[in-house]
């Protein structure tokens, strides 16, 4: 392990803040994955850790503040399970199934492609 890691995982305040950074820079990639984002939405679709994937979007209508915040979680043994605003977990359809990991493939090489820049 080099010295620098050792430094800023050594310290979990630290690991957290760079945490949280890393997931509000991919959710900037992620967001917009899915199309357009219509006027006075805001949208995030970033991966929270190795089996969790999040898509949340916000938006203020005539019936005031609008949330859905949905969560994806890929079981080790197959299948995707989905909750929305904490909601109960249902199993994912082979459909939707399907267009997440078409997602998660586009979110992966987006990002990737953002961080080797940045390296570059």
């Amino acid at each position: 392990m080099s010295i620098l890691s050792k430094i800023i995982f050594n310290d979990n305040k630290k690991r957290l803040s760079i945490e949280r950074k890393l997931i509000k820079f991919e959710s900037e990639v992620g967001k917009n994955l899915f199309g357009d984002i219509p006027k006075g939405h805001q949208r995030e679709f970033f991966c929270l850790d190795q089996k969790t994937w999040i898509w949340h979007e916000a938006w203020k209508d005539n019936n005031g503040y609008n949330s859905v915040m949905t969560k994806y979680v890929l079981r080790p043994k197959g299948g995707i399970l989905k909750s929305q605003n904490n909601g109960p977990n249902k199993l994912l359809s082979k459909e939707e199934t399907t267009n997440l990991i078409q997602a998660i493939k586009k979110y992966v090489n987006l990002v990737n492609l953002k961080y080797q820049s940045i390296i570059a």
